[in-house]
């Protein structure tokens, strides 16, 4: 599935041409490999990587058959790891060390589940600037507290990212997701807001948006933001559902309602009553008519 954000090669393009153009001389690996492990099991065919050092250098590869990205000529040192999946969507990100002695490194990638903060695009700003190691770590424990339902001491470990790394994107979804469990709506709707200001719109953020525009009881502001969360997931059945109950508030839509609350009856048991119940409405607004 395709993901409407800044193009990979574009991104890519605008970072290499601010890095320098020479790495530093230190001494180098040959051939350096990272092996990728995922807690769900899932299959990572066509995964890619990215590497940055600490003058914003970058070198990229592709998972190989054995789940092991190789990296060749690495010059020895700290580098910010970035996971992306098959839809070229940042998945994960973490500080490793290049040692010739001490690989190969192991990632271990999170479970793709409701509770973890949602992945969205890396900025093309964030690529230039990645943030600091301190930032990561402080973004990783708030993930563990999000899972642990510990969702006010998430919140303060994804501002303390921020308050480090102003311009890392991933921190302001986490930040988001958090305000929504304890229900700082405003807040949410702002710091989904400002990560796809610092990103590219995508379909985590803008659920969390529409998600804090309806509890404001900004209903058309809702509609409009889901209405983009689905033109860039159209297969996504809970996307249909949510735009679906939106536009079966009034009458006047409630044609248009029914076409995404029968598509989201197909995969979500719960939509099917709201389905059923539009369709009966609508037939019976056509017996009155005749």
């Amino acid at each position: 599935m395709k993901n409407s954000v800044i193009p990979l090669a574009a991104v890519l393009g605008m970072v290499i041409s601010a890095a320098p153009s020479a790495w530093p001389q230190t001494p180098q690996i040959s051939v350096w490999k990272i092996d990728v492990r995922s807690e769900s099991g899932e299959s990572l065919s066509h995964y890619s990587a990215e590497i940055y050092g600490q003058l914003h250098q970058r070198m990229a590869a592709d998972l190989g058959l054995d789940n092991t990205f190789e990296f060749r000529q690495v010059p020895c040192g700290q580098y910010l790891v970035v996971v992306h999946d098959a839809s070229g969507i940042a998945v994960h990100q973490e500080f490793v060390s290049a040692s010739a002695s001490e690989q190969p490194v192991t990632i271990q990638l999170p479970r793709k589940e409701a509770s973890r903060p949602p992945s969205g695009p890396v900025s093309a700003t964030e690529l230039r600037h990645p943030p600091a190691r301190k930032a990561v770590r402080a973004a990783q424990l708030a993930r563990r507290f999000l899972q642990a339902g510990e969702f006010a001491k998430a919140a303060q470990q994804f501002r303390k990212a921020i308050d480090i790394s102003p311009e890392y994107a991933l921190a302001y979804s986490g930040l988001a997701a958090s305000y929504l469990r304890t229900g700082n709506y405003r807040e949410a709707a702002s710091e989904a807001s400002r990560a796809m200001e610092l990103s590219q719109p995508n379909p985590a953020d803008l659920c969390n948006l529409a998600l804090a525009e309806f509890q404001l009881g900004r209903i058309a502001e809702t509609t409009a933001t889901v209405r983009r969360w689905l033109a860039m997931t159209p297969e996504n059945a809970k996307a249909h559902w949510v735009l679906g109950l939106l536009l079966a508030r009034d009458r006047r839509t409630l044609a248009e309602a029914a076409p995404h609350l029968e598509r989201a009856a197909e995969e979500v048991p719960a939509a099917r009553p709201h389905w059923e119940a539009v369709r009966n409405a609508l037939a019976a607004g056509q017996q009155a008519s005749r």
